[in-house]
């Protein structure tokens, strides 16, 4: 199958964290004024509920106007993965927050993305 994109490189990021109840944390930071957007692939971003009650999460690309990209319930021990593609360009970070405190475990996730270079 032939590549419809070719660039001179691309360079990987991953980031990992813990939620902070109703705080927003950031999954991707902004790429940088003049930086290429950064690419979560499907399948390329994982949280899971460590809690002992369900737990609702939001994954959402700031910068200008907000958008959410995901809005997920999880029981306890289920684990969610994108199954989408996210773009965080110029301006944008991609953060994660949950609707409410936890009732004993913050939930973990995991992220890798990348950046293409000319």
């Amino acid at each position: 199958m032939p590549l419809t994109d070719t660039y001179a490189s691309i360079i990987w990021s991953s980031s990992k964290g813990a939620t902070n109840n109703a705080t927003p944390q950031t999954v991707i930071a902004d790429p940088g004024a003049g930086q290429l957007s950064y690419i979560c692939d499907a399948s390329s971003f994982s949280i899971i509920n460590l809690d002992t009650a369900n737990i609702t999460f939001t994954l959402t690309i700031t910068g200008g106007t907000p958008r959410i990209v995901e809005k997920v319930t999880l029981a306890p021990n289920d684990k969610f993965v994108n199954a989408s593609r996210y773009v965080v360009a110029a301006g944008e970070t991609l953060t994660v927050e949950l609707a409410a405190t936890v009732a004993t475990t913050q939930p973990t996730w995991f992220a890798s993305y990348f950046q293409q270079t000319n």
